[in-house]
This record gives structure tokens, C-alpha cells and sequence, in this order.
């Protein structure tokens, strides 16, 4: 079991080989951990794709099935229009003009409007908008935990 031992020199493999080779070991595995080439952990967007539009909205406009798309993304689309959420910059803005947007609600400068694909690139690049995603889906409270009914506090916190 004396070979075992690496304290000694071992031939042309010796301690300094080791070190080298332990170090280049590390640093392939540290390189391989990164998301792109140069380390700095971005991911890579498209040259052609908006910042500010979500990027399954983006694909949308990308696909030559737009409505097979969206009904496999849980997207809601109607006559060539896409539900979609636009936020404003400032909370009382208004959104872009000229695009067939149909507003169907506003708050706060969250306004969730119908917009046809065509233009959802065009209204993301618009000054005012911060963002075009798809809206979030609901989720239901029904006051039911561990299979019991929760005996939810009335107004002003008594039960």
C-alpha cells in the first residue's frame, strides 16, 4: 500500500502535476457552471426580441400556428387578438394609440386589453410601457385548509 502515498515523488507525475492538473480541473468546472461563454450569467435574447414583451408573447408573434400556439399556452386569443396585461409607466398613462388595442380593465397603470399580435412588438418598443406579459391566472381562496372550513376573522378582525 505504499504506492498509495502521494508524498513522495512519484516519477513525472509529481505534486506539482497534481496541483496543475487539479487546477484546470476547477476552473473547466467552475466555466462549465455559467450560462454563456463568458461567464457573466445573462441570458441570451433573440436580436430581435423586445426586452419588454414576455418572451412566450414574443414567440407568439414568431409562430406560423398563432392560435394552436396560444391554446397550448393557456393564452387567450380571439380574432387574431391576444389578451394580454400592458403596464404603464406612470399609473395614470395611456396606452399607445393606433394599434386596435380594446382596453377591458385598468388599474394602478395595469391595464389588461386585447392587442392584436401583429402589433405586440411595436406596442412593448412604445415610450410609457414597462412591460406587455400575459396576465396571471386567478387563484381561488375558499377558506378550506387541512380538508376543515376556516373560520375567516369578520371586518375590523373579530371571529
Amino acid at each position: 500500500m505504499s504506492w498509495l502515498k502521494l508524498s513522495g515523488n512519484i516519477g513525472w507525475f509529481n505534486r506539482r502535476v497534481l496541483l496543475i492538473i487539479l487546477v484546470l480541473s476547477l476552473i473547466i468546472l467552475i466555466a462549465g457552471c455559467t450560462n454563456e461563454p463568458g461567464g457573466n450569467g445573462k441570458v441570451n435574447l433573440t436580436k430581435n426580441q423586445p426586452v419588454k414583451l414576455e418572451s412566450v408573447l414574443y414567440q407568439l408573434t414568431q409562430s406560423t400556428q398563432p392560435n394552436e400556439f396560444a391554446t397550448e399556452r393557456g393564452l387567450y386569443v380571439k380574432n387574431g387578438k391576444v389578451r394580454v396585461v400592458i403596464e404603464l409607466e406612470n399609473k395614470t398613462g395611456t396606452i399607445p394609440a393606433g394599434y386596435e388595442i380594446v382596453e377591458e380593465t385598468r388599474y394602478n397603470g395595469l391595464v389588461q386589453a386585447m392587442v392584436p399580435i401583429s402589433s405586440l412588438i411595436e406596442i412593448s418598443r412604445v415610450q410609457g410601457v414597462k412591460v406587455v406579459r400575459v396576465p396571471n391566472k386567478p387563484v381561488l381562496n375558499t377558506g378550506v385548509i387541512a380538508g376543515k372550513t376556516a373560520v375567516l376573522p369578520k371586518e375590523g378582525g373579530k371571529k
